[in-house]
């Protein structure tokens, strides 16, 4: 009797060992897949010396469909934990998709203003940043700034490929309208500037 239950156990614990193998083979499996994609950082926090910059925590994760690809993208945005509370939402943007992750940092991310006319459909259901398609495999972001009492603001535009993420506009401006440019390489904004005194049309070139 004895004997049958030590080779009972005997038998839980092999199946057991080899169960956690299995299971820790495919842990790795996952992780090396992960750690394998090319990581492209673009900025840093070294303005925030006293700061933890390590700490994040995710605001939004949107799924980007693809067209030409079995796999889909995915945007993340996410901010530093001792920044959470603050006016910018968010202040890292990540693009990944299944060969690499761009990163972008120190992003001053606020809400979609509302009362910015735009004549471009947003490809995510979000309010804190706009995303349209420009052109095959590019695609154009708009990131509004916390507008403060003194009418403070920063309104910026990435453009987005597969070899990275691009600035092509930044300005502590007043966005009032965002439509089609003058030329098929071009996007116009109608901005005001100091507290609505000064009003222009900007042509953007998204080059």
């Amino acid at each position: 009797m004895l004997s049958s239950i030590k080779f009972i156990l005997k038998l839980a614990f092999i199946f057991t060992f080899i169960t956690g193998c299995v299971m820790n083979e495919k842990s790795n499996q996952k992780q090396t897949h992960s750690d394998e994609r090319e990581l492209i950082t673009i900025g840093d926090f070294s303005e925030y010396s006293e700061m933890n910059t390590t700490e994040t925590r995710q605001i939004e994760q949107h799924i980007l469909s693809s067209k030409n690809r079995e796999t889909n993208d995915t945007l993340l945005l996410e901010n530093l934990e001792d920044l959470v509370g603050d006016p910018q939402i968010f202040t890292i943007i990540k693009f990944k998709d299944e060969h690499k992750i761009i990163e972008l940092k120190n992003v001053a991310g606020a809400k979609i203003d509302p009362k910015t006319k735009i004549d471009f459909e947003n490809l995510i259901h979000s309010d804190l940043i706009y995303l349209i398609e420009y052109k095959k495999k590019e695609k154009i972001m708009f990131i509004w700034d916390f507008q403060y009492p003194d009418c403070s603001t920063l309104f910026e535009i990435y453009k987005i490929t597969e070899l990275g993420i691009k600035k092509v506009f930044s300005d502590e401006v007043v966005v009032k309208e965002i439509k089609s440019g003058k030329t098929d390489k071009s996007i116009t904004l109608k901005v005001t500037k100091n507290c609505g005194e000064i009003e222009a049309e900007i042509e953007v070139k998204i080059e």
